[in-house]
C-alpha cells in the first residue's frame, strides 16, 4: 500500500510541477474560468498595435526629441536670415573730428540697414548645414519612437508569457494543496510516511514561492505597459498578437531586400547620414571664410555737435567689404576642426551601417530559424502527446511500468514548454526585425 501510494505521489508531483496551461489542456479537464460581468469586452482589449502607438505618443523621450527638432528648425531660420535685410537702431556719443583739440562732443542716433550681396557661399553652406541638422533631428525623433514602442512591445509579450506561466503555477498550487490534504488523511491512517508528507509540503511551498515571483514579474510588466500606454492593459489573446506580428513580417521575406530596407529606412542611419552632410557643409563654410563678404549698407541718422537742439539729418549709403587677412592661425585651426568633425561623422555612419547590417542579418536568419523551429516543436509536442496517451492506456492496463509512464509524461510536458518558448522567441525577433527596418505599425513613421 505504501509503495503504491509513494509511486502515485511521485507521478502526481512530476505532472503538477512542470505542466503549463497549454500542456494541461490535452491531459486533464480543467474547469472553465468564471466570467466577470464587469470585465471589458474582448473587442475593447488592448492590442499590440494599439500599445505600440500609444507608447510612441506618450513617452517623455518623444517630447525631448521633439524639442531638439524645434531647436534645429530655429537654427535653420537663423541661417536663412544671413541673406535677409538687417535693420538696427543705434545711438552714439563721443568726441568729434577735432575732439583731441577742442573737445567737441558729437551725438548721433538713427537707423542702419544692410543687405548681404556676395559671400562666396557662406550663407548657403550655413543653410545647408542647418537643413541637414533639422533632418537628423527629425529622424532622431522617429528612432526614439521606434525604440520606445519596441520596449513596450517586449513588455506586452512578457505579460502574455507570464500569464501562461501563472496559469500553470496556479494549477500546481491547487494540485499540491489537494495532494497535501490527501497525504494528511493517509498519514493519520498509517498509509503514508512523514517523509512523503514533507516532500509534498516542500513541493507546495516551491509552487507558492514560484507564484509569488511570477506575480511580481507580472506586476512589473503590467506597470510598464500601463505607464507607457496610459491604459490599464486588458491584453488581447496571444493568438491575435502573434498573428499581427506574422502578418507584419510577411513582406520581409528576402534577406537582401530586408538589408536594403534597413540601410535605407532605418532612422538612426538616416540621422547619422544627415549629420555627416551637415558637418561637410560646415567644412565648406569654414573654407569659404577666407573670401570677402560684401554688404550694401545704408545709414540714416540725426546728428548734433555739443547741443542736442542742433540736429541735422545725415544719410550714408555704400558698400562694406570684409575679408580676413591674418588671424593667428585661427582660421586654419577652424578648418582642421571642421574637417575632423566631418571625418568622425562619416566614420560613424560606416560603423553603424556595419552594425545594422550585422544585426539585421542575424535577426532575419533567427526569424527564419525560429519559424521552422516552431513547426518542428509543434510536431514534436503532437507526437509526444500521442505517445503519452498510448503510455497512459498501457499503464492503466498494467503493461507499462510507472517509470516509463513518468518519462513519457515528462517528455510531453517538455515538448509543450519548448513549443511555447519557441513561439515567444519568434514573436520577439519579429518585433526586433520590424524595428530595425522601421516597419513597426506606428502611425506617422
Amino acid at each position: 500500500m505504501r509503495n503504491t501510494f509513494s509511486a502515485l505521489t511521485a507521478l502526481a508531483l512530476i505532472i503538477g510541477a512542470s505542466a503549463p496551461a497549454r500542456a494541461l489542456q490535452n491531459i486533464e479537464a480543467l474547469p472553465a474560468p468564471v466570467q466577470n460581468a464587469n470585465a471589458p469586452a474582448a473587442s475593447l482589449c488592448l492590442t499590440l498595435e494599439q500599445a505600440l502607438n500609444l507608447s510612441a505618443q506618450r513617452d517623455p523621450a518623444i517630447a525631448i526629441a521633439s524639442a531638439r527638432e524645434k531647436e534645429a528648425d530655429a537654427e535653420l531660420e537663423n541661417a536663412r536670415s544671413l541673406f535677409r535685410p538687417q535693420v538696427s537702431a543705434f545711438a552714439r556719443t563721443g568726441a568729434g573730428n577735432a575732439g583731441l583739440v577742442n573737445s567737441v562732443l558729437q551725438n548721433q542716433f538713427g537707423l542702419s540697414a544692410s543687405q548681404r550681396v556676395v559671400d562666396f557661399g557662406d550663407a548657403k553652406f550655413a543653410r545647408n548645414a542647418a537643413r541637414f541638422d533639422l533632418a537628423a533631428a527629425t529622424f532622431d525623433t522617429t528612432q526614439t519612437r521606434l525604440s520606445v514602442a519596441r520596449d513596450t512591445g517586449i513588455a506586452y509579450l512578457d505579460i502574455l508569457e507570464i500569464r501562461d506561466r501563472m496559469a500553470a503555477t496556479d494549477q500546481r498550487v491547487s494540485f499540491f494543496n489537494r495532494q497535501l490534504r490527501s497525504t494528511d488523511i493517509l498519514l493519520s491512517q498509517g498509509g503514508a510516511t512523514r517523509t512523503e508528507r514533507a516532500n509534498v509540503a516542500a513541493r507546495l511551498a516551491q509552487a507558492e514561492a514560484a507564484k509569488l515571483e511570477l506575480q511580481f514579474e507580472l506586476r512589473r510588466a503590467t506597470t510598464q505597459v500601463e505607464i507607457d500606454t496610459g491604459r490599464k492593459p486588458n491584453i488581447c489573446a496571444e493568438q491575435d498578437n502573434v498573428r499581427s506580428l506574422s502578418v507584419s513580417t510577411a513582406a520581409l521575406s528576402d534577406k537582401e531586400g530586408v538589408l536594403a530596407i534597413a540601410l535605407d529606412r532605418n532612422p538612426n542611419i538616416r540621422a547619422l547620414r544627415n549629420r555627416a552632410l551637415g558637418e561637410e557643409a560646415r567644412q565648406k563654410r569654414e573654407r569659404a571664410n577666407r573670401f570677402p563678404i560684401v554688404d550694401i549698407v545704408g545709414i540714416s541718422a540725426l546728428s548734433s555737435v555739443n547741443s542736442i537742439d542742433d540736429l541735422r539729418q545725415q544719410n550714408r549709403i555704400g558698400v562694406d567689404i570684409s575679408v580676413p587677412l591674418y588671424s593667428g592661425n585661427a582660421q586654419k585651426a577652424r578648418n582642421q576642426r571642421a574637417s575632423a568633425r566631418f571625418d568622425a561623422a562619416d566614420g560613424r555612419v560606416r560603423e553603424v551601417e556595419r552594425q545594422l547590417t550585422e544585426e539585421t542579418s542575424i535577426t532575419f536568419d533567427r526569424v527564419g530559424y525560429l519559424r521552422t523551429l516552431v513547426v518542428q516543436r509543434d510536431e514534436v509536442a503532437l507526437q509526444n502527446r500521442l505517445r503519452f496517451e498510448a503510455a497512459q492506456i498501457e499503464f492503466d492496463a498494467g503493461t507499462r511500468n510507472l517509470q516509463d509512464f513518468i518519462e513519457a509524461r515528462l517528455e510531453y510536458e517538455q515538448a509543450q514548454l519548448s513549443a511555447i518558448q519557441a513561439q515567444y522567441d519568434l514573436s520577439r525577433q519579429q518585433l526586433q526585425l520590424l524595428t530595425l527596418t522601421s516597419s513597426l505599425p506606428i502611425d506617422e513613421l
